[in-house]
């Protein structure tokens, strides 16, 4: 599991340190509705924050109390 998510995350990251400002605004045909690659970026990023809420919410709901809120900057 652990190699699949670095697999995935240098795809990830490959892909977006190659894209440029043309790259992400062309226009793509997805299920006949005209969209840029930043709609699809941004789309995958509320899919994910979804999922965080719907956990957060499971936590919430089996504990009585809200799982600890760690911040962006607790390890460094």
């Amino acid at each position: 599991m652990y190699n699949y998510f670095i697999n995935i995350k240098e795809k990830i990251l490959d892909y977006l340190n190659n894209l440029d400002d043309t790259k992400i605004l062309e226009s793509i045909n997805f299920k006949n509705i005209e969209i840029t690659k930043l709609d699809l970026i941004l789309s995958q990023y509320i899919h994910v924050m979804w999922h965080i809420g719907y956990l957060y919410s499971c936590i919430n709901s089996e504990c009585n109390k809200p799982p600890e809120y760690i911040g962006l900057y607790k390890n460094y």
